[in-house]
């Protein structure tokens, strides 16, 4: 990430550039670059502060604060999902920290003339900027309070944050433009539990009482295709100056930028441009810069952010190229990497139009990311189907831990073990260990998990995901009252959860990770080959050695079959092994010699053949039809692959997949 360590913006006074992502990263970078005792000689030495800007303690002033002891400042609990002043029934009321509360057993309560304490931390919040609040009912802590606590932590973690000032200029429309950057002395170094702990109050009074405000501010701008942005785009007189839920702007007419005062992600001069430059941002170079998010979208019943090239959301600087993805430049890369190269950049040329900075959080995948587009699960199937985007991050901090730490590891979130599969019942928040086994799903060989939440012991805690009762059903076996009792709940909370994951601010953090941290788009170049591996390599049937691999033997085959199996794993690859209809489809070749190491260019060309004929059967619509097509035709940036352009080979024998440090469960 060696591009990404120049400041080209102007530093704010008062602001510490060393507590800046990119700083921290390159401190890290230099650890890495040690002998292995390099290290252990540097443990308590005053050299350590200057590799590790912002990361290291270089004395007790800039130590973490230890758990506070002195009272809480704000409420006399720690206050929690499932408190409540009043409950939905005006039958209960104080319940805090987890129990019922009276002044009979001597506890304190809020008098008459207050508020309720979980009504006064919701007014908070949505003052301080986190208004993903508001969709929770007022004096509940439900889910959404509970969101915009883990936002807060995830902030106040922040080193430079938005300050309000003492009076807001009714004449202007834009809260970016009144705030400017302030240094946060009062940071929080707890974890994002979503709880309102003692650490977390002291925070919150902080920011109450210095004006301090969230430091991300997205705004819906109207646009015109000659000046750029024009004016807030307002929406029943409500001026959209701080989007958080998916839905705050149902229209696809403006578009989303965000302001981040906090500094922490550092833009080369060409990204910095892009902020200027990009079409509908015109206008001089403003500090913090506009940075382009996206727009609404819409997919039958879903919707959300979405980011595409076509729509001007997208920074030509995060194309997906040799060199970010692999971090070496085509022409030091050997004949594997190229080959396996060109099938994942062709392939993701239909799932995010060749950009890591392409996400889509709009359709019932709630978020996909990365060439294979990973997805978080999959919405309307009863349960939520897990999908590979948690394992991803798994993968992420297996590669790069110090990184993921100063990234991803701040906000306070794991993956979850899938366990036993067929009951979902052993869960655990896992890391992905030797080899992702834990994240396996071995019979379509793919990777599988769900989401754990962070909790105030610092462990986390796994989601519930439900069982599958269409399945019992269809086995006549019965459903107890119990059973569906869970079952709803567990979809009311699924509902929330997705919601909190395409949330602006979720999207923008993703987003910039995606533009901005090298080694978060490294890790897409192992998990991408893991797809490839799998399918490959896997079983052409029952007792056969051979492997799928075997059967097809091209770049255009295997980028087809990657395909295929993205949307429709389960034509492809079933208890591990290939499906009878992808066996049908070589049988069906009717080739005159049925060993395929005999086989050559004509067998491989009617595969291909038959492979885009399966493909383009699947659906009728033309974009998926043009799909196939893209991946067939996919021709590289000559910039990209060494001054000529590059295409996949249909020729026999002319795949070659690179396994090298892998980490792989298959």
């Amino acid at each position: 990430m060696s591009g990404r360590e120049t400041n080209t913006t102007q530093a704010t006074s008062g602001s510490n550039p060393g507590h800046n992502i990119a700083n921290a990263l390159d401190g890290i970078r230099r650890l890495q670059e040690l002998p292995p005792t390099g290290f252990a000689s540097l443990w308590g030495s005053p050299l350590l502060p200057l590799l590790l800007p912002g990361c290291v303690s270089s004395g007790p002033d800039d130590a973490p604060s230890a758990e506070s002891t002195s009272p809480p400042p704000l409420y006399p609990y720690a206050l929690r999902r499932g408190d409540f002043d009043q409950d939905a029934s005006g039958a209960k009321q104080f319940f805090y920290e987890g129990a019922e509360r009276s002044t009979a057993n001597g506890d304190t309560v809020p008098d008459s003339a207050t508020a309720g304490y979980v009504k006064d931390l919701q007014d908070l919040l949505k003052t301080l900027g986190f208004a993903i609040v508001d969709r929770d009912t007022s004096g509940i802590f439900g889910w959404y309070t509970f969101f915009a606590l883990r936002e807060f932590q995830i902030y106040a973690h922040w080193e430079n944050l938005a300050q309000a000032p003492a009076a807001l200029d009714a004449t202007k429309t834009s809260l970016s433009e009144q705030y400017t950057v302030v240094v946060n002395t009062q940071e929080y170094n707890g974890p994002v539990s979503g709880v309102a702990n003692a650490d977390t109050q002291i925070a919150l009074k902080a920011w109450r009482d210095n004006r301090w405000r969230c430091p991300v501010l997205v705004e819906a701008w109207n646009m015109n295709s000659t000046t750029g942005r024009t004016a807030i785009y307002q929406d029943n007189s409500i001026n959209k100056n701080n989007l958080w839920h998916f839905n705050d702007v149902t229209s696809s007419t403006p578009r989303m930028f965000a302001r981040d005062f906090s500094e922490r992600y550092t833009l080369t001069a060409t990204q910095t441009a892009e902020t200027v430059n990009n079409p509908g941002t015109s206008g001089s170079a403003s500090t913090p810069p506009f940075v382009v998010v996206g727009d609404y979208a819409k997919y039958l019943t879903w919707s959300g952010p979405r980011s595409a090239p076509s729509y001007d959301h997208c920074w030509e600087d995060s194309a997906i190229t040799a060199e970010k993805l692999i971090g070496k430049a085509w022409g030091d890369l050997t004949d594997p990497q190229k080959s396996t190269y060109k099938m994942v950049r062709a392939v993701s040329e239909t799932e995010c139009f060749g950009q890591f900075d392409s996400i889509n959080a709009y359709d019932d995948a709630a978020v996909s990311i990365g060439p294979c587009h990973w997805t978080l699960c999959q919405l309307g199937l009863g349960t939520p189907y897990q999908g590979e985007f948690m394992p991803f991050l798994a993968y992420f901090e297996k590669k790069f831990p110090a990184v993921f730490q100063q990234t991803v590891g701040q906000w306070g979130i794991r993956a979850t073990h899938q366990g036993e599969k067929q009951n979902h019942q052993d869960d655990t928040a896992e890391t992905w260990g030797t080899d992702g086994g834990a994240f396996d799903n071995w019979a379509q060989r793919k990777m599988e998990g769900w989401i754990a939440f962070q909790n105030e012991q610092g462990d986390y805690d796994p989601l519930d995901k439900g069982q599958n009762l269409d399945a019992k059903q269809s086995a006549n076996q019965p459903v107890t009252s119990a059973e569906r009792t869970r079952d709803q709940q567990v979809k009311a909370d699924t509902k929330a959860i997705t919601a909190y994951f395409r949330s602006w601010h979720m999207f923008y953090r993703l987003m910039m990770l995606a533009r901005t941290v090298s080694e978060f788009q490294q890790s897409m170049w192992g998990y991408s080959r893991i797809r490839l591996q799998g399918i490959l390599e896997a079983k052409w049937d029952t007792g056969s050695t051979r492997t799928i691999g075997d059967y097809f033997k091209s770049e255009k085959s295997a980028a087809l079959l990657t395909r295929w199996h993205i949307k429709y794993p389960s034509d492809v690859l079933s208890s591990g092994k290939a499906t009878s209809k992808l066996r049908k489809l070589v049988t069906d070749a009717n080739f005159s010699n049925s060993d395929p190491s005999a086989w050559g260019d004509t067998e491989e060309a009617t595969l291909i053949t038959a492979l885009e004929t399966a493909l383009k059967g699947k659906k009728s619509d033309k974009n998926w039809k043009d799909q196939v097509d893209k991946i067939l035709n996919w021709q590289s940036e000559a910039a990209d692959t060494g001054g000529n352009a590059v295409s996949l080979s249909g020729g026999y024998n002319t795949r070659k997949l690179d396994l090298t440090d892998l980490d792989s469960p298959f």
